[in-house]
């Protein structure tokens, strides 16, 4: 993620973009000497207000290969942040509608996942309806949503529990 970024910063006109890093890790010798030497990369270590950082956030960047469902893709929509990111397991397509609520890449691209950013950064149109998007579809991530529908779940196997 570090080097598509830094690739991307190489281009003038992003010199009004920053690349914030969020979380705990190790990070490759090569990792830490890219962003040391870029003045737009920071790496902030974990955070309790992850609420605060989504808010003045404008894309979120996932970069796994594999997860089983990703809880920072869905908290950045909340937040109307789309995410770009590779094609990490079955959940990905359903956590974003690929296109509309943000890009989904085919693992180890990072040529498309680097046009995919460069798009986003350089049309505020197409940003702007993704985000919305993503605020919007969300929704049916919330925790009263999926409580109905565990509730219905359960109404459900009961009934046919009792035939």
């Amino acid at each position: 993620m570090v080097d598509i970024v830094n690739n991307v910063f190489k281009n003038k006109q992003f010199s009004d973009w920053v690349f914030e890093i969020y979380g705990n890790g190790n990070f490759l010798e090569k990792t830490l000497k890219t962003i040391e030497n870029n003045n737009q990369i920071f790496y902030k270590g974990s955070t309790d207000r992850p609420d605060e950082v989504l808010k003045t956030g404008s894309i979120n960047l996932n970069t796994s290969i594999f997860e089983g469902f990703s809880l920072s893709i869905l908290e950045a929509a909340a937040y109307g942040v789309p995410t770009i990111a590779f094609n990490f397991g079955e959940s990905s397509y359903e956590e974003i509608i690929d296109g509309k609520t943000g890009v989904v890449i085919e693992n180890d691209n990072s040529e498309e996942y680097q046009k995919a950013l460069e798009k986003l950064m350089t049309t505020p149109e197409i940003l702007s309806k993704m985000s919305a998007e993503a605020y919007d579809f969300s929704k049916k991530f919330t925790a009263e949503t999926i409580a109905d529908q565990w509730i219905t779940l359960f109404e459900e196997v009961d009934r046919s529990c009792r035939k």
